[in-house]
């Protein structure tokens, strides 16, 4: 009667044992992805090239991924928005989707291909010290899209800038928010 307890307390603690293996090793070999969506009601889909789609969320949602690319689909009624991300291991990438019209997708498209700086989008400083993305207007002023810059600090900025003009991009003739905020 003692040995099948004795064998099944072993196997609990061999359970356990790779349960927190598993976990250390999953953290140590994964990026996180943390999507928000200024729609809360849509539905976050997440897709990689030879994978099936899953659905992760619904106006938010984390997720630990493997490095590598994916596609972001978030979907509302007839709105919907694909965004592909790029994921690096032990590395939060955060996404903020704004779900577009038919028609304000296809003026995002136009705009992403007449400007050079958005290929490289997101994009976060070596330092991790900022974070520039961009996203789109719709009123105003529809050549250009919005440049979200985030940064902890005055001189995190003043890097962000340094770095859109290595494309010889002028900052200045660009539409630029700012977000006194540290990364995640």
């Amino acid at each position: 009667m003692k040995r099948p307890l004795l064998l099944i307390a072993v196997l609990v603690v061999i359970f356990s044992a790779y349960e927190i293996f598993s976990a250390v090793l999953a953290s140590q070999t994964t990026g996180t992805l943390k999507v928000d969506v200024l729609t809360p009601s849509a539905t976050i889909t997440l897709r990689q090239t030879g994978h099936q789609s899953a659905n992760i969320g619904v106006g938010h949602a984390k997720i630990r991924l493997r490095p590598g690319s994916y596609q972001l689909i978030a979907t509302s009624g007839k709105l919907q928005t694909v965004k592909t991300v790029e994921i690096s291991k032990n590395q939060t990438t955060v996404e903020t989707i704004q779900l577009l019209t038919p028609e304000q997708a296809q003026q995002a498209q136009n705009i992403a291909e007449a400007n050079k700086l958005i290929k490289f989008l997101p994009y976060t400083g070596r330092a991790y010290d900022y974070r520039v993305d961009y996203s789109y207007q719709f009123s105003g002023n529809l050549s250009q899209p919005l440049i979200t810059v985030t940064a902890p600090t005055a001189a995190g900025q003043e890097a962000a800038l340094n770095w859109i003009s290595s494309f010889k991009i002028d900052p200045s003739k660009l539409n630029i928010k700012y977000v006194s905020a540290p990364l995640n």
